[in-house]
């Protein structure tokens, strides 16, 4: 049985969905949300709940773009959220901290970001696409070519 990326996607959010409610594996939970949101991104670009999703994460972004440019006289919006989700999920994911409950949803949270392109950093925006294609390498490895 060969599964597709948007499949496998929608797995591991679901894994991420029953891990949270049972409040096991937080480690786990943050990568395979990560992992989950770049792989479902592919294959619901067109669906409107995901086109919601990302139409809201753009709003988040130019409201603190708005606010930063308000009190510091720059608009650096999307690396304020990239910075500090992406701090948060690297904080928690390390070996010697406790991982929080949340760091799942940051890591979503900053998976979202990055789908929807508004890091302002060039090479951030190409972190999804990576992820796709090394599972997709995964995938055809195990299947057997």
């Amino acid at each position: 049985m060969n599964m597709t990326l948007a499949e496998i996607g929608a797995g591991l959010l679901a894994f991420d969905l029953l891990c949270h409610w049972l409040r096991i594996f937080a480690t786990l939970r943050a990568i395979a949300g990560f992992v989950g949101v770049c792989l479902l991104a592919a294959a619901a670009s067109g669906a409107l709940g995901f086109d919601l999703l990302l139409k809201l994460v753009t709003f988040v972004e130019s409201l603190i773009s708005d606010l930063t440019g308000w009190l510091f006289h720059v608009r650096v919006g999307a690396l304020v959220l990239v910075i500090v989700l992406g701090g948060f999920v690297l904080y928690n994911l390390h070996p010697k901290n406790t991982t929080h409950r949340h760091a799942g949803l940051a890591a979503i949270a900053l998976a979202l970001v990055l789908v929807a392109g508004v890091a302002q950093i060039p090479w951030l925006n190409n972190i999804p696409a990576g992820v796709r294609s090394g599972v997709g390498n995964a995938q055809s490895a195990v299947n057997g070519g």
